[in-house]
């Protein structure tokens, strides 16, 4: 049934005191809806797929650094300093024995699989181009050529080293163990034997004035042989006792030797201290791999993506399964790539929990599945749409943009539902279609631009503002997908509608009234009615929550926001539980790093100076690693003497000797043969001197001899020559040995100036990790990471950083700096959209004389804002990298509900209560089902893995919730006071 003309004249009315042009962009959009709406579809359609196409290759950039703006000094500094930086980042990998694998075992068989395993995997890494080195050892920036025990060398143990070698020096001085002489002991016998027997055959024909002269001679060979026995004799009773002692000695020798050795090039010398080489865990049960790749973490997701899955190929490649090993990752790669797979997996779950939540919402509300389903097209469409744009402006989305598609899925379905509302509205007027989408669009259609270009403006205002990259993109994503949204919805839907009419009702009469939607009327009147209660209520609950609301403060980042559930958090957790030096595998964001020109006295001053803050444990400098000027003096003089000794002459002395007296109990039967020549000549030589001479005394002294020599032979037969042979050939292959080592350990010494040399002119290896391409130290300082996370603490510890040496660089920074760059765009975007939002409202609703209305608006909004922020403080709920976002969203959203309702009470005059309840009566519905949409896109973020979406998603929640709360109520109830008072 057509309306009434009065009714008609109205409305024609009310047209025209629209703007002209509003008028004519909507009127014509419905033309052409009605003219072309299959090609309206298909050109919706055909733009979709385009969209989705282009969205293969999106990325989500979910590092910090790529939120600050370029040309920020803190990201300039990083990138001057990169090569500093890479030297603190590494990926790794915890090889562990499964739990069933830890019974009883052989000691040792663990570790020997961990290491085995290590290996294999450390062989298959380093032929990777983009890996520079993986290693399970502890690694302490060696220095080459210089000995590191020796500068802790004690006077003690120097002094003790120079005994030692005294000793050997005194030993090799003392007489040969069988005798003076070296020569064979046969050859010396046999020789006075023939000197004694030519002097007897000589007597025969000596005369007489030669006899005393050959006398003397034969006293002199007899003294001789006096001498040469008694020797013997004591050298062959004494010879296993001091061969006893030479091996006591040698054996202490050679401990100081070791000790030595250790003081110079340590080694170790267990099988425990070989463990300490490794990074193995308390209980050798883990074991620990570093891998290095050539590039910084911070370089792209798509480099740190590639290093991490080549890794994690590689480890099942090994099938260490099956050796009944386990593994994990850790790092700042792999933590950015497993981040980025959350954000992905939390954004398509999101999408699709607010598309699923807002249908299902959609169809309660409207009481009917068809038209909620063509409602949906086209803010899926523009949620395309705005992606693809997203992925060609920026290349991708970010920690801050990732979980837009459920919020603009949430922000978008309002259209929707505004539209089909006003449409259903329309036809229980038993309208036909096209006339109802024909009033729909000029009347419900200016409301909804209106309330699209507030809400674009606001966000697009964000984005002007803002300085980082990250809000600025949110605030142009946001606002396209807006403006997107409703602009789809009225070229889209109503195309959509007219196609579907058509296609389904071809033949069919139109039912004459579509089901009618859920009524609020009754909402509306006790709004109206219990105004004064409603308006006294919220200013009370508003003072009541100002405290709470003093309380909230800036948290932007802190650990209760880090994704825990992520396998290297695991791994991180265990490391610390398990292993006892988190600072040889530390994470890059516990370190800041100083920039000090490379002067020696002003680097260990800083250092110093450094150690004294309490957040500080550990500082590690190139001049960490090399004494100081004065203990370098002392050392020098050590060096010098240390060079000065000479223990291997003796050494080889004492080794020589030791052969020759192996040689001479290799002639122990020639020997007792000669003996026994010697014997009977001189029992035969007694009696001629006796017959010759008369000399008794002289021929006495022959027997004696004699007695002697046969005394020797027997002692000589009694010997074990074999037996000692073999113990002196022992000794002598470890006296040898020894000459050996202390031969390399002398030749090891280094010269007394290596130490000036090395501070003068450090090795390659060493001045990439200390010192910057333009000639500064590097200074690392292992910071506590409760100072990092609590953000007083955290400016307490710049400020004392910064009082100690202004040039320091820290992960940390990137979230400070962002910080005070997201609390800056805070107050400039909140203040913009207050700008925005009274520029908008005047001009729209001034005409009407709803200017009054307009500032009651943003009263409304104001007071939405407050209980907010007085629930968060309440709940101890902070802003953060997230929720900081949503002021300007929710003072756009809170704009939306007034502007829906202001322009409904224009329509029914804008003058009287009874147009603000019938006003709040036909919008209340879809108010509350854009509210209850926007809320499931932003309630669909507290199922998200990531705690930062979580909180986010409580915080929107929360102040949509008031917002609408008191849109409905407080807004309506003041407008009903006023115009009660006219």
């Amino acid at each position: 049934m057509p309306p009434r003309p009065r009714a008609r004249a109205r409305a024609r009315v009310r047209v025209r005191r629209r703007p002209r042009l509003r008028l004519r962009l909507l009127y014509g959009v419905y033309r052409l809806d009605r003219r072309a709406a299959g090609w309206v579809v298909a050109a919706l359609v055909a733009l979709s797929a385009a969209a989705l196409l282009s969205l293969r290759d999106l990325t989500v950039d979910s590092s910090f650094s790529g939120l600050l703006p370029e040309g920020d000094p803190v990201l300039e500094k990083f990138r001057k300093y990169e090569g500093a930086l890479r030297e603190t980042e590494s990926i790794t990998v915890l090889l562990r024995l499964r739990e069933r694998e830890l019974g009883p075992e052989r000691p040792g068989a663990g570790v020997a699989r961990l290491l085995g395993a290590a290996q294999r995997l450390v062989e298959r890494l380093e032929a990777h181009p983009e890996i520079t080195k993986a290693t399970y050892r502890r690694e302490q920036p060696a220095l080459p050529a210089l000995p590191v025990n020796l500068l802790t060398m004690s006077e003690e143990s120097l002094q003790a080293l120079k005994r030692a070698v005294a000793e050997l020096q005194s030993a090799s001085k003392r007489p040969s163990l069988l005798g003076a002489t070296e020569r064979p002991l046969p050859d010396v016998y046999a020789q006075i034997n023939q000197a004694i027997e030519e002097l007897f055959s000589g007597l025969a024909v000596f005369n007489p004035p030669k006899l005393a002269e050959a006398l003397k001679t034969l006293k002199t060979h007899l003294e001789n042989v006096r001498a040469l026995n008694a020797e013997l004799v004591r050298a062959l009773e004494a010879l296993p006792e001091e061969l006893e002692a030479a091996r006591r000695g040698l054996d202490e020798l050679d401990r100081l030797v070791r000790s030595w050795q250790s003081a110079l090039q340590p080694r170790p010398s267990s099988a425990s201290a070989a463990d300490e080489a490794y990074l193995l865990s308390r209980d050798k049960r883990a074991l620990l791999v570093q891998v290095y790749p050539r590039q910084p973490a911070h370089l792209s997701l798509e480099y740190n993506r590639k290093i991490v899955q080549f890794i994690r190929r590689t480890l099942r490649e090994l099938d260490l399964s099956a050796q009944g090993i386990e593994w994990g990752m850790k790092g700042p790669y792999v933590f950015s790539v497993e981040t980025d797979d959350v954000l992905r997996r939390d954004m398509n779950r999101t999408a699709l929990i607010t598309l699923v939540g807002v249908f299902a919402l959609f169809v309660i509300v409207l009481k009917r599945l068809f038209y909620p389903l063509l409602a949906t097209l086209p803010v899926l469409a523009a949620l395309v749409v705005t992606l693809a744009a997203a992925n060609w402006a920026f290349g991708g989305l970010n920690l801050l943009t990732a979980f837009l598609p459920a919020i603009v899925l949430g922000l978008g379905i309002d259209y929707g539902i505004q539209f089909i509302s006003h449409y259903l509205e329309e036809r229980q007027g038993a309208r036909r279609p096209a006339a109802a989408l024909r009033a729909t669009m000029l009347r419900k259609g200016n409301a909804m631009l209106v309330a699209a270009l507030v809400t674009a403006s606001v966000l697009f205002g964000l984005s002007a503002v803002s300085r980082s990259p990250g809000l600025a993109q949110m605030g142009v994503i946001l606002g396209l997908g807006v403006l997107l949204s409703c602009l789809f919805t009225l070229v889209g839907l109503p195309a959509l509608v007219l196609t579907a009419v058509g296609a389904l009702g071809r033949g069919r009469a139109a039912p004459a009234r579509p089901p009618r939607p859920w009524d609020l009327s009754g909402l509306a009147r006790a709004v109206v009615r219990g105004r004064w209660p409603i308006v006294v209520g919220a200013l009370l609950g508003s003072v009541a929550l100002l405290g709470p609301a003093q309380g909230v403060r800036f948290a932007f980042v802190t650990e209760a926001l880090m994704p825990t559930d992520l396998q290297s958090q695991r791994t991180r957790a265990y490391i610390l539980e398990h292993f006892d030096f988190e600072r040889e595998v530390p994470d890059p964001e516990n370190y800041f790093l100083f920039f000090v020109p490379d002067d020696e006295r002003l680097v260990r001053r800083v250092a110093r100076a450094l150690l004294q803050i309490e957040a500080i444990d550990e500082v590690t400098s190139y001049y960490s690693f090399i004494p100081p000027p004065r203990e370098r003096e002392a050392i020098q003089a050590r060096l010098q003497q240390l060079r000065a000794l000479d223990p291997v002459g003796p050494l080889q002395e004492i080794a020589r000797r030791l052969r020759a007296v192996q040689a001479q109990l290799g002639h122990r039967d020639a020997l007792l043969d000669v003996l026994g020549e010697l014997e009977e000549q001189l029992r035969d030589r007694s009696d001629e001197v006796l017959a010759a001479t008369g000399d008794a005394e002289l021929a006495r002294e022959l027997r004696d001899l004699a007695e002697s020599t046969r005394a020797l032979r027997e002692r000589v037969e009694r010997l074990d020559a074999t037996a000692l042979s073999d113990r002196i050939q022992v000794l002598r292959v470890d006296v040898e040995a020894l000459v050996e080592r202390v031969r390399a350990i002398v030749a090891a010494i280094p010269p007394p100036d290596v130490l000036d040399r090395l501070v003068e002119n450090p090795p390659p290896e060493i001045q990439k990790r200390f010192f910057t391409p333009d000639g500064k130290t590097i200074i690392y300082a292992h910071v506590q990471p409760e100072w990092l996370w609590n953000s007083v603490k955290y400016d307490r510890f710049i400020h004392q950083i910064s009082a100690v040496w202004g040039d320091y660089l820290g992960q940390p920074m990137i979230r400070a700096t962002l910080e005070r760059y997201m609390k800056q765009d805070f107050w400039r975007s909140t203040g913009l959209a207050v700008l925005v939002i009274l520029l908008v409202l005047g001009l729209e609703f001034a005409r009407g004389g709803l200017l009054g209305a307009a500032a009651v608006s943003l009263l409304t909004i104001g007071l939405g804002y407050l209980w907010l922020l007085g629930t968060m403080g309440w709940l101890g709920i902070d802003f953060n990298v997230a929720n900081v976002l949503i002021s300007p969203l929710l003072i756009g959203l809170g704009v939306d509900n007034c502007v829906y309702l202001l322009a409904r009470f224009r329509d029914f005059g804008g003058r009287s209560v009874g147009a603000i309840e019938r006003a709040l009566a036909s919008t209340a519905l879809p108010i509350l089902a854009n509210t209850l949409a926007t809320m499931i896109g932003f309630g669909s973020l507290m199922l998200a893995e990531t705690p930062v979406l979580r909180v986010l998603g409580e915080s929107a929640v929360m102040g949509i919730g008031f917002m609408t709360l008191l849109g409905l109520t407080f807004l309506p109830a003041v407008l009903a006071l006023g115009a009660a008072r006219r």
